[in-house]
């Protein structure tokens, strides 16, 4: 499945050159074929295994090695090295940053040191921040070629967003609430979900465009399906379809963005010098290159980068601290992704020259 597209074409001395890469949101539509994989694997282990890969199972697919380096933190870390790696986007936003920074810092000194908020609510505050900023991007992009809008859409944005806040709550959380709290998060996620897939129809009834009605089930699917796992016993899966599609569709935005910018002329983080040449050439390497560092330098950060700076500590001043890097430094580069992916690809912002959708 290639969704960043490198069209050739002939100039004038009949030598082929490479066109820009484009974003296919065809081709990224198959990103949503997790969805009737996950059901066909639930339907499997509820009719023929009795339900043992249900008692299986981590409750998220942070619960392995291999899953955790994948999803989540890379792809905040490559939208990260976008920003700080090319030196005009750095100037650009620069302000930006150092405010947003401070209120990072600010959230982070009030709300988690001085525990000015219970835990439980200061969860709460990023679960919410997070499942808007996973929903929006897929919804933005699907409504490219959906062009929905009014109190309908209006409703299916917030019902969805708010299933799957009541969702993620009581799966992250299930240990700190009461199992009344928990209860309570499970009937409205069930109602929210009924909503968003009522929002869901109609919209797909109001649509003009059969690629649009396509963007319209694949993203209700996205939220009600995550929910339906969620309250069939599977939050494995209630957590893994919206971290899938969110991730790919996020990478195959930062690959092709690289690619442009580096064939424009423009030295990348992934067209460097030091890199070896088929890279630095925008071969088909480069593909892969972004999203292996990002792993790469995320695997770091989380798996080891804590007892570092706390082998440091404890040498220097005697004093460890609770997952400094894990969740201090990995906390701060999550929300500054989501403050900065709400408006950086946006028409105004100098990252959209380099990234070309095709709707064909």
């Amino acid at each position: 499945m290639s969704l960043a597209n490198t069209p050739t074409t002939a100039s004038g001395s009949g030598v082929a050159r490479q066109g820009p890469s484009t974003v296919s949101l065809r081709s990224l539509r198959r990103v949503y074929a997790i969805i009737p994989i996950s059901v066909a694997i639930v339907l499997v282990d509820l009719t023929l295994w009795g339900g043992f890969l249900r008692d299986s199972l981590e409750n998220t697919p942070q619960g392995y090695l291999m899953l955790a380096l994948i999803f989540g933190t890379p792809h905040i870390v490559a939208s990260n090295l976008i920003l700080v790696s090319n030196r005009d986007y750095l100037m650009h936003y620069r302000f930006t940053l150092l405010k947003i920074t401070a209120a990072i810092a600010a959230f982070f000194l009030v709300f988690g040191l001085w525990q000015a908020l219970p835990y439980e609510l200061l969860y709460a505050l990023i679960a919410g921040w997070t499942v808007t900023h996973v929903v929006k991007q897929q919804l933005g992009i699907g409504n490219i070629v959906a062009r929905s809008s009014g109190p309908a859409y209006k409703a299916w944005v917030v019902s969805g967003i708010a299933a799957g806040v009541c969702y993620y709550l009581a799966i992250f959380l299930q240990y700190r609430l009461s199992d009344g709290s928990v209860a309570l998060l499970t009937a409205f996620a069930a109602l929210l979900a009924a909503i968003a897939a009522a929002c869901t129809v109609y919209l797909w009834s109001q649509c003009s465009t059969a690629e649009g009605r396509r963007w319209i089930v694949a993203n209700g699917a996205t939220m009600v399906g995550g929910t339906l796992m969620f309250l069939a016993g599977y939050p494995f899966f209630a957590v893994l379809i919206p971290r899938f599609v969110h991730d790919v569709t996020a990478f195959a935005f930062y690959v092709t963005h690289d690619r442009n910018r580096a064939a424009a002329g423009h030295k990348t983080l992934m067209s460097r010098s030091w890199l070896p040449e088929s890279i630095a050439n925008l071969g088909p390497a480069s593909i892969v290159a972004l999203p292996l560092f990002a792993i790469g330098i995320s695997a770091l950060l989380e798996h080891g980068a804590d007892s570092w700076v706390n082998n440091g500590l404890d040498f220097a001043f005697g004093v460890r601290v609770d997952r400094p890097v894990s969740l201090g430094v990995v906390g701060f580069l999550a929300l500054l992704h989501y403050a900065f992916e709400s408006f950086t690809w946006k028409s105004s912002s100098p990252y959209k020259p380099y990234v070309h959708l095709r709707t064909d």
